[in-house]
Parts: C-alpha cells; structure tokens; sequence
C-alpha cells in the first residue's frame, strides 16, 4: 500500500529535477521519437487501507471502486480526457482502454517502477491512432483513408515522495469512508512536468 504522508513531511528544498524513469515499449526505440505528449491533469480516488475510524474496516456499503481519470494534450493543439477504474486492489495490468470516443487514443497501465504495483504506483503508456481522410478523382469524388499510429514510452508513476522524479502524484486521506484522493502536481509531487515521448510505429 501506498505511503500517505502528511503535508508537515514536505521539503521544498529537496525537490529533484531528475529525468524521471521510463521504459520504452516494444514497438518504439528512442531513434522513433518524434512527439511529446504532455498530462495536464491527474485524478485519482480509491479507498485506502485506513477508513479515518478505529477498526479501519470498510462495510460493503461504503466500499468503492477505484477511479483514475486524466487528460492528455498533443501537439496540434487538441487533448483527449481518459479514465478507467476498478476493484481496489485490482490493478488491469495491460489491458488496452480506449478514451474518448473518436479520439484514436488508447492507453495501458503496466507493472509499477521496481515491478512493484499499487493504486497509485504503475506505469502508463499511450497510443494514437491518426487517420488521415484524402479525396480522390476517379469517375466519381471518393475518399479514402489511411492511418498512423503512434505509440508512446512507458512512463512510471508514483507518488508522495516530491525527490523522485516520478512522483506526479500526491495522495491523501480525506474524512472517514472518504478514502484517499490524489492530484497531479500537489505538494507532495515531483515538479518535473509529466511528459510522454512517443513516435510512430505504423503508416
């Protein structure tokens, strides 16, 4: 389980601008790199080990599904909002889920830094499919389509240590059966804004 840490443990002198960890996913080498694809926002809220309440036990009906909702900006200007949850504790590992509709963009969470996995620890890589509509003069206007796919690095995230410079999350503890709530860029996270290399893998 992840650490909650109280705001009074927070050293702002201690803050690294460290490149954060990555890990390249099959389909792209760093030659292939040619976008950077920025997170402007992070949301998560999931129920903790610790209700606020002696006893720390979860009675069914305050149990809830963990939710992790984010926003991606490219480019060209546009951004796609993402999200996705699960059974706390559950962690879909590497499985594909696709983002707002029409918007061509996927993503997968994966096994957390050091292959060690919680709510708020895994890594995150992106995909994007860019179509790209033509016309054609034949004896009738017709169009066609063709695709480009683009594939980011895998990018670890983790949270409440602001010295890691993965830890683009702060999590805490809100009031009983509240659970825990964490945001991108909060006072216990790294300053490093959180950027995703990527590049195309596929015409």
């Amino acid at each position: 389980m992840l650490p909650i840490l109280s705001t009074t443990l927070l050293l702002l002198s201690t803050l690294s601008l460290a490149l954060p960890h990555t890990r390249p996913s099959r389909d792209i080498t760093t030659q292939e790199v040619s976008q950077t694809w920025t997170i402007t926002s992070m949301n998560m809220h999931f129920m903790g080990s610790n209700t606020g309440l002696p006893g720390n036990t979860w009675p069914d009906d305050k149990k809830f599904d963990t939710t992790l909702d984010f926003t991606i900006s490219f480019p060209d200007t546009t951004s796609t909002k993402c999200s996705t949850s699960w059974k706390y504790t559950s962690v879909p590992l590497d499985m594909a889920v696709a983002c707002e509709a029409e918007s061509g963009v996927a993503f997968v969470l994966t096994e957390g830094m050091g292959g060690k996995t919680s709510e708020a620890n895994w890594g995150l890589g992106v995909r994007k499919v860019v179509s790209d509509r033509k016309q054609m003069l034949t004896v009738k206007i017709s169009s066609s389509e063709s695709t480009s796919t683009y594939q980011s690095q895998t990018v670890f995230v983790t949270n409440n240590d602001p010295s890691n410079a993965n830890s683009y999350l702060t999590c805490l503890g809100g009031a009983p059966y509240d659970g825990v709530r964490c945001n991108l860029g909060g006072m216990l996270s790294t300053r490093n804004p959180f950027v995703l290399s990527a590049g195309l893998v596929s015409v």
